[in-house]
């Protein structure tokens, strides 16, 4: 297994789609692509290849933070973690996570920032849960109950 940049628009094609497939978010399009790469240039990424196909990845955006007393910290905005589930349990995201946090350091990033749906993963990391916000609206006119799905048939991980 190989760890480095991706290069090239059909490199990102493939890490677009196998981290959507890694956080079950579905296939990406077009006009998808177009937004993960309108950033880009302000991010630095990290891949961890089997052979050409990509397994694991993880970025940071470039960005500062402002602190109390009105300082700004450059920060590494941690972003487009994802490792096939097919790959899970291996220190794959352990190594590329610690390499890109090492590199922000060495760029002059003193801090790192994530946001996550499982904050509890990233402890291990020394991020810790910073804020926790929750909005719901639930209009009675347009809810439906739950409906039982159909029990039978198979699923398949498509990646």
């Amino acid at each position: 297994m190989e760890t480095r940049p991706p290069n090239g628009d059909t490199e990102y094609r493939e890490i677009l789609r196998m981290v959507r497939g890694a956080l079950l978010s579905g296939p990406s399009d077009d006009e998808g692509f177009a937004a993960f790469m309108a950033g880009a240039d302000d991010r630095d990424s990290l891949a961890m290849f089997e052979g050409n196909r990509p397994i694991g990845h993880v970025a940071a955006y470039r960005l500062d933070t402002t602190i109390p007393g009105g300082m700004r910290l450059a920060t590494a905005g941690v972003a487009g973690v994802g490792v096939l589930p097919t790959h899970t349990r291996r220190g794959i995201l352990t190594r590329l996570l610690e390499q890109l946090l090492r590199e922000a350091r060495a760029r002059g990033q003193p801090l790192a920032s994530l946001r996550a749906t499982e904050a509890p993963i990233y402890g291990r990391f020394g991020f810790g849960l910073a804020g926790d916000q929750v909005a719901v609206v639930v209009r009675r006119d347009g809810a439906q109950p739950f409906r039982d799905s159909p029990a039978d048939g198979s699923m398949h991980l498509l990646v």
